[in-house]
């Protein structure tokens, strides 16, 4: 469901956005709480609006490289998922500026137990913590990265990991 997000709203986002407070940072392994907003650390070409939001579901080890499947619910109603990325949970001055712009329509969205969601209309999971063993993927089929690392002499050491 589509919500309508107003200027006023876009705005005040921008305004959190820019209030960044890194101490709040959650690193890989840190424990996020499934219901609260949080910001999803930038990415290049990414709008605001896509960067704040709440997290509704976590399936552990379910994303690439081992990361958590985080489910976000951003403020027009859209539901994305983030995986291998860090969140900054908000302090008390952006929380003031989220309780003006969060509606009771957003809210609602995710509001009843027990919530399902899928992906791609496919691995439907219920809950909001999803424990690696019920979980659709396999820790073997995460993405592979091979890392060349070129040292003074000109040898070369390759890594796959």
């Amino acid at each position: 469901m589509k919500l309508d997000v107003t200027e006023q709203q876009l705005k005040i986002i921008d305004v959190i956005i820019g209030s960044i407070d890194y101490k709040n940072m959650m690193v890989f392994g840190k424990e996020l709480v499934p219901m609260e907003f949080y910001i999803a650390c930038r990415i290049p070409g990414i709008k605001n609006i896509q960067m704040f939001g709440r997290i509704v579901q976590i399936r552990k080890k379910a994303g690439a490289f081992g990361s958590d499947l985080i489910f976000f619910r951003m403020l027009d109603g859209s539901l994305t998922t983030w995986e291998n990325q860090s969140f900054i949970g908000l302090n008390n001055y952006q929380k003031m500026l989220a309780d003006r712009i969060i509606t009771k329509e957003l809210l609602e969205l995710d509001e009843y137990e027990p919530v399902s969601y899928t992906i791609g209309g496919k691995h439907e999971r219920v809950g909001r913590i999803i424990d690696p063993e019920n979980n659709y993927r396999d820790l073997d089929e995460s993405p592979r990265m091979k890392i060349t690392v070129t040292k003074a002499d000109g040898s070369k050491e390759i890594t796959i990991c």
